[in-house]
C-alpha cells in the first residue's frame, strides 16, 4: 500500500495546553507561541514501546521526569487539571483498564 494511502490514528489532540505552575520550566523553543508552562501535547502513539527505548524508566511529560504514564498523568495542573483529576478519581481497575489501553498504543 503506498505511503500516501495509510490511514493513521494519531491518538493526540496537538495543542498547547497550560500544565500549571509545577511544570512552568521555560519553553523548550522560546517564542511568541509558547509561554512559561505551555507545552505542546505529546502523540500517544507508540506508549508501548517507550519502555523498550527507554529501560525501566519511562521518558513521560515534556522534558521526561516521569517514570511512569499514571506520574506523568497526575503531575498536570493548569488547564488539564480536570482531566487529572478524573483520572485521580478512578477506581485501581479502572486505572488498570486505562493504563493498559495505552500502552497497547
Amino acid at each position: 500500500m503506498p505511503y500516501g494511502a495509510r490511514r493513521i490514528r494519531p491518538h493526540g489532540d496537538f495543542l498547547l495546553h497550560d500544565l500549571g505552575p509545577s511544570r512552568a520550566d521555560p519553553a523548550p523553543e522560546p517564542g511568541p507561541e509558547l509561554a512559561p508552562g505551555e507545552w505542546p501535547t505529546a502523540p500517544l502513539w507508540g506508549l508501548g514501546h517507550a519502555y523498550a527505548v527507554g529501560g525501566e524508566r519511562g521518558s513521560w511529560l515534556h522534558d521526561g521526569p516521569a517514570r511512569r504514564l499514571t506520574e506523568a498523568t497526575l503531575w498536570h495542573g493548569g488547564t488539564a487539571q480536570p482531566a487529572r483529576d478524573a483520572f485521580a478519581a478512578l477506581g485501581p481497575a479502572d486505572r488498570a483498564a486505562l493504563i493498559f489501553y495505552l500502552d497497547g498504543l
